[in-house]
């Protein structure tokens, strides 16, 4: 995609940011979440749980390309619209799975945020367990956007090949 810039809502662990941290091209990551950077919460490290903060599995990782990301809270999404219009080549939607409205306001801030001829990445559009499938049919139609399905989803964990229609 020749991206150099990624916006990532729905940080979580910290994954995605972290895998596109690794990627040369790639100069800065903003990655959003409703949890504080400095909050503990229950997870998973190599399996075993683990109760630790973004700030701690930061300290954590000892690759250099992780200073590449910006962690955020969304309680900076003033300060990152205000300053961030039109900046990312690319976005990821990773939040909230299950409630259409706060689906179509993350759309909404990474229409705002992405360039002219950027991308923006839909997590989880199943059309059997989430409102993501239902927002990405309904931002398609009314913007008139080309969309592709790309099957990924479960092939990491233990199925043979992607799922299918996700």
């Amino acid at each position: 995609l020749k991206a150099t810039t990624f916006f990532e809502i729905g940080t979580g662990r910290g994954t995605a940011s972290y895998a596109v941290s690794l990627i040369p091209e790639i100069s800065h990551i903003t990655t959003v979440d409703i949890v504080p950077f400095e909050r503990k919460a229950q997870t998973a490290i190599n399996y075993r749980p683990a109760v630790v903060s973004n700030k701690d599995i930061f300290e954590m990782v000892q690759l250099p390309e992780k200073n590449k990301i910006d962690f955020k809270h969304v309680s900076d999404y003033p300060i990152i619209k205000a300053l961030s219009s039109g900046t990312y080549d690319l976005c990821f939607i990773d939040g909230c799975h299950e409630k259409s409205n706060v689906i179509l306001e993350d759309f909404k801030t990474c229409l705002h945020l992405v360039k002219e001829g950027g991308y923006i990445i839909w997590d989880d559009y199943d059309p059997h367990r989430f409102k993501v499938k239902e927002v990405v049919d309904y931002v398609a139609e009314k913007y008139g956007y080309q969309c592709e399905l790309i099957e990924f989803r479960g092939h990491l964990f233990g199925t043979q090949s992607p799922e299918k229609n996700a």
